[in-house]
Parts: structure tokens; C-alpha cells; sequence
């Protein structure tokens, strides 16, 4: 039986299509990782850090759509100071000015 250029050339197509998929499915699923233990590492921060949670509240009241681990990333700066290492989200990184003023504003609501 002979097999005509139009099927092999198919046949090729399809083997590559295939491992183009294979390949994007994998790299999704390892930057999915990436991102999901980030998120549980930010998690575990917050719940051992007060400091890092008021951080993690002043940023989500001035930019409610912002994740901490995925738009932003946490580190524990100076004298147990966290601070945003990294900010990836979309949206203007609020400048340090608005998170003191925010935490002020968030220290003073739970006082009274």
C-alpha cells in the first residue's frame, strides 16, 4: 500500500500539534504549582506574622484585587518589618506613603 505526500504531511501535523499540546499542559500545570506554593507560603506567613497580616490588609483595602503570593510577594524585612518584595499585579503598587497611612488608619479602627 502506498502512502500518498498528503497524508504523511497530515500525519506530521498531527504528531506535532500533539506535542505542542502535551508541552503547554505540562508547562501550565508546573506554573500553576509555582504559583500554588507560593500562595501556601504567603498563607503560612500571614497566619505566623501579625505584621505581615496588617501589611496583607492595608494592601487588599487599597487594592482589593491583589493576592498576596500571586500579584505580590512578602518578605521579612529589617527588625521583623515584612515588606512587598516583588509586586506583579496589573494595578500601581501602592507607594509606602498610602500603606502607612492605610495601616495607621487600620491600627486605629482596632484600638477603638
Amino acid at each position: 500500500m502506498i502512502i500518498d505526500n498528503l497524508t504523511i504531511s497530515g500525519v506530521i501535523v498531527s504528531l506535532i500539534a500533539s506535542i505542542i499540546a502535551i508541552y503547554v499542559t505540562i508547562k501550565g500545570r508546573n506554573d500553576n504549582q509555582k504559583e500554588l506554593r507560593s500562595v501556601i507560603k504567603h498563607t503560612n506567613m500571614i497566619q505566623q506574622d501579625e505584621e505581615a497580616l496588617r501589611l496583607c490588609k492595608a494592601i487588599h483595602a487599597l487594592d482589593p484585587n491583589a493576592c498576596p503570593g500571586i500579584d505580590y510577594i512578602l518578605k521579612s524585612g529589617d527588625g521583623n518589618h515584612a515588606e512587598i518584595a516583588s509586586w506583579n499585579s496589573k494595578s500601581p503598587m501602592p507607594s509606602k506613603q498610602e500603606l502607612a497611612d492605610k495601616l495607621k488608619q487600620l491600627t486605629d479602627k482596632t484600638a477603638s
